[in-house]
């Protein structure tokens, strides 16, 4: 028979190895479902993400081999732009991740940091009467019997004591190991989150200075006007590659969108954005360049990150960066009916996805030529632009500034 009897000064070291941990969290894990339905989310959102990074990165190098011309500078640093911005909210969205994973060890290491408490002061309590009774206190229950049965019924309970007590040091080993294990992850997701929160410091430095170049060579077209001339027959080029892209997409007819009336509803659509007009349809004294130029839609005014809604029910025809426009969504309503949105900071939508009046289709960026961010909006008729002020609700072309360049 082997008896689990430690002697007091053993024990004492084994508590006092390791001090319990103050890391400590106010609150409780949010419940399980929420955090599936969460983590789905923010998962589907970061994958999102990367794939839009992964396209920014392939049409950068194809910008590459157009960055001789002016225009295609601006392309290449509206395209890294465009990069930057949508690296640092994936590094934002994974440093989140990292935070919750950090508060969520914390919170694991105080429930921890509590059973370890439970686990010690039960040790203590056993200690304690350890000292008070002596180590021959078993041998004692052993001497009180008088039979053989009563014997073998003692040397039953002094083991059946004896693993009771030995199971107390096993639980508080394991808590200890369990501590041990919870204060690395603690530190391991520490480490983690300063290094993800640095990155996204170090692409908003590099943001920085994208916009500082744009700007300055902003200003050195605007300052030569042989710069001018070439950006303008540049903007031409691109209105008649869009005229291209828009002629080799899926049409109605072949593709089965059923028609929802569109032409009926001229008047009455809602704007895509809440900002007011920039520039009107139309041929228009580019405010930058002091240049009239070729400009089949309109800009509205708008913040990075604003809603941008499509106006009608209609198919995603087009999803992706195009040159002279940024990222660029197209919009099928059938009857040969197109609405484009263009100079996004954000596509929440692709090729293939129904979608209907007064959804969140994207949001706006920074991108445009203009003296702050816009959103470019056209509507087409069998391949011709159409001024969409005809199309949306009386009023709005009210709010436009007629007093400003472009008007």
């Amino acid at each position: 028979m082997t008896l689990v009897v430690p002697t007091l000064v053993a024990l004492l070291a084994i508590l006092d190895a390791q001090p319990a941990s103050q890391e400590s969290g106010p609150t409780p894990d949010t419940p399980p479902a929420m955090r599936m339905d969460r983590r789905a989310a923010d998962e589907s959102r970061l994958q999102r993400l990367q794939n839009e990074i992964e396209e920014l990165r392939a049409h950068i190098l194809q910008a590459e081999s157009r960055a001789g011309s002016l225009l295609g500078q601006l392309d290449e640093i509206d395209l890294n732009i465009a990069l930057l911005r949508r690296e640092a909210e994936a590094l934002a969205r994974r440093a989140d991740d990292a935070e919750r994973a950090y508060l969520s060890a914390r919170r694991r290491a105080a429930t921890i940091r509590r059973e370890l408490e439970t686990s010690e002061e039960a040790v203590r309590r056993w200690l304690l009467e350890v000292y008070k009774s002596g180590p021959t206190r078993y041998l004692r229950v052993m001497a009180a019997s008088t039979s053989p049965s009563e014997v073998a019924s003692a040397q039953r309970v002094v083991e059946t004591l004896s693993l009771i007590e030995g199971e107390r040091i096993e639980t508080l080993r394991r808590d200890r190991a369990r501590m041990e294990a919870a204060l690395k992850e603690i530190a391991a997701t520490r480490e983690t989150l300063a290094a993800l929160r640095l990155q996204v410091e170090e692409r908003e430095i590099d943001l920085r200075r994208g916009r500082r170049e744009k700007s300055e060579l902003l200003g050195r077209i605007r300052d030569e006007q042989a710069s001018q001339e070439e950006v303008m027959g540049g903007l031409v080029q691109v209105e008649n590659e869009l005229r291209s892209l828009l002629s080799s997409l899926p049409t109605s007819d072949g593709d089965g969108i059923v028609s929802r009336g569109f032409g009926r509803f001229r008047g009455l659509l809602e704007p895509p954005s809440r900002g007011s007009l920039l520039v009107p349809f139309g041929n228009v004294r580019h405010p930058r360049f002091q240049t009239e130029i070729p400009h089949p839609g309109i800009d509205l005014a708008a913040e990075p990150g604003d809603e941008v809604r499509v106006v009608f029910d209609g198919r995603v025809v087009f999803s992706s960066w195009f040159r002279g426009y940024g990222q660029l969504i197209v919009v099928d309503h059938a009857d040969g009916y197109l609405s484009i949105y263009g100079h996004l900071g954000e596509r929440l939508v692709e090729v293939g996805d129904e979608v209907y009046g007064g959804d969140v289709i994207a949001r706006s960026g920074e991108g445009g030529t203009l003296d702050r961010p816009s959103l470019y909006f056209e509507i087409r008729r069998d391949g011709e632009p159409e001024d969409p002020l005809s199309w949306l609700r009386p009023g709005f072309g009210e709010r436009y500034d007629r007093t400003r360049p472009g008007g």
